[in-house]
């Protein structure tokens, strides 16, 4: 599908789901915080096809682009793909998101709800884990005040991905140990540069009225 075409399915279910607003693919909630959290109209094979994924990015790790690191495609009745022309489109879509989507937009709507989700994610892979979310728990734990797990959780990422040479993976790891050095000097220090990656993420997403 075309964006003009997610942007006309958009705009029929917002006047029925007030708390968000539109841009492009995406249907967020307002203002954005640390959190940009809403859903997604994503792509796919079929000319009249799309998924549906509930997300939420964490705005102070720094971001290009709107990725799916966190959330789930939003299924009815089994099926994943969603068809533009299915005759009760609209209201499938609102009873989906109200049902699936919100509560879960709801529950990561405060730090200690995304915490708690990122704390689980990494702990169901412990020992493996994805190094997004190894990434994104320290910068909570600091946020959070919880100081001494952050820096073990960027001394344990750093040292994972010591031998590492793609580029992204040497992005991350450079940024750990900017971090673990400015937590090291203070923690009101590692605050600003958490702070002035969110300001970069939001400006490149293009969220800066949404604030």
């Amino acid at each position: 599908m075309k964006r003009k075409e997610f942007a006309g399915i958009e705009k029929q279910l917002l006047p029925a789901l007030p708390e968000f607003v539109m841009k492009g693919k995406l249907m967020f909630v307002p203002p954005v915080g640390d959190f940009l959290r809403g859903v997604y109209f994503e792509n796919s094979s079929g000319t009249n096809d799309f998924y549906l994924r509930v997300l939420y990015l964490p705005l102070f790790v720094p971001q290009e682009e709107i990725n799916f690191i966190h959330g789930e495609r939003l299924r009815r009745n089994n099926r994943e793909l969603w068809h533009a022309d299915d005759a009760n489109l609209l209201e499938t879509l609102r009873e989906v998101i109200r049902d699936k989507a919100i509560p879960f937009l709801d529950r990561v709507s405060t730090l200690a709800g995304v915490l708690e989700l990122v704390k689980s994610d990494v702990n169901s892979d412990w020992p493996r884990y994805n190094s997004h979310h190894l990434e994104e728990l320290a910068y909570l734990y600091i946020k959070n005040g919880e100081y001494p797990a952050a820096l073990e959780s960027l001394g344990r990422l750093k040292r994972d991905l010591e031998k590492e040479t793609t580029a992204w993976v040497v992005k991350q790891r450079n940024r750990a140990q900017l971090i673990q050095e400015k937590l090291s000097q203070s923690p009101e220090a590692a605050l600003m540069q958490l702070e002035a990656w969110k300001t970069e993420t939001v400006n490149k997403l293009g969220l800066e009225k949404y604030c």
